[in-house]
C-alpha cells in the first residue's frame, strides 16, 4: 500500500511550531523510514518548496521524498499523484479539509495528521518494547540522557498510549462496506 504524507502537516502536529528546522526534517525522514520497513508500506512523503528552484524527488533510507519546488504547492504534488495512480491502493497522511475531500474523489482514504503521529508513536514504542529498551518521548538530542538510554533496559510502559484510531461502532451496529473497506486500509498502516 502507498502512504502519502503531506509532510509539513504531520510535522507541525508533531513538533507543535511554526518553523521546521532540518534536524527536524531528517528526524522526521528517519521515523517514515522505520515505520516502512516494519509495515512493509512504500511512503511518499511531500515537503512544500525544497533546496532547489524546481520540483525534485529522491529516495531517502528507502522512502520517496519529494519537494514541490517555488512554484506549486505539497498539495498540488500530492493531488497530481493521486491522480496519476488511480486505482492503486493508497492512504492519504493529512488534516487539510480541501485535500483530503479532493482525495476522497479518487477513493482515496485520509487518515489525520494526529492519528498518524500516534501511529508512530506506537510504532516507536513497539519496536523499543522488542528490543526491551526504554524510549524517549521528547524531541532533540541531550547526550547524557542518550547515553543512558542506550545503556538501560527498563521496560517501556505502553498502558497510557491512546488509540490512535476510534471505534466508531457499538458492538451492536455493522460497518458499512465503505467504513469496512477503510478499515482495512487502517489496519494495513
Amino acid at each position: 500500500m502507498k502512504v502519502i504524507v503531506d509532510a509539513y502537516n504531520v510535522l507541525h502536529t508533531m513538533v507543535r511550531t511554526d518553523r521546521i528546522n532540518e534536524n527536524e526534517r531528517k528526524h522526521f525522514i528517519n521515523l517514515l523510514s522505520a515505520y516502512a520497513k516494519r509495515k512493509k508500506n512504500e511512503i511518499i512523503v511531500v515537503f512544500d518548496a525544497g533546496p532547489f528552484l524546481f520540483p525534485t524527488t529522491e529516495q531517502q533510507k528507502g522512502i520517496v521524498v519529494k519537494y514541490s519546488g517555488p512554484n506549486d504547492t505539497a498539495d498540488d504534488i500530492i493531488m497530481r499523484y493521486i491522480k496519476n495512480h488511480q486505482g492503486q491502493s493508497m492512504v492519504l497522511i493529512s488534516s487539510d479539509r480541501e485535500l483530503t475531500s479532493a482525495a476522497q474523489y479518487y477513493d482515496v482514504e485520509a487518515i489525520k495528521a494526529r492519528d498518524f503521529h500516534a501511529l508512530l508513536v506506537e510504532h516507536k514504542v513497539e519496536k523499543a518494547k522488542d528490543r526491551g529498551q526504554a524510549i524517549k518521548m521528547a524531541e532533540g538530542s541531550h547526550e547524557k540522557v542518550d547515553a543512558l538510554m542506550r545503556q538501560t533496559k527498563v521496560p517501556t510502559k505502553v498502558d497510557d498510549m491512546e488509540s490512535p484510531i476510534e471505534d466508531r461502532r457499538s458492538s451492536a451496529e455493522k460497518l458499512s462496506k465503505k467504513e469496512r473497506k477503510r478499515m482495512q486500509k487502517i489496519k494495513k498502516l
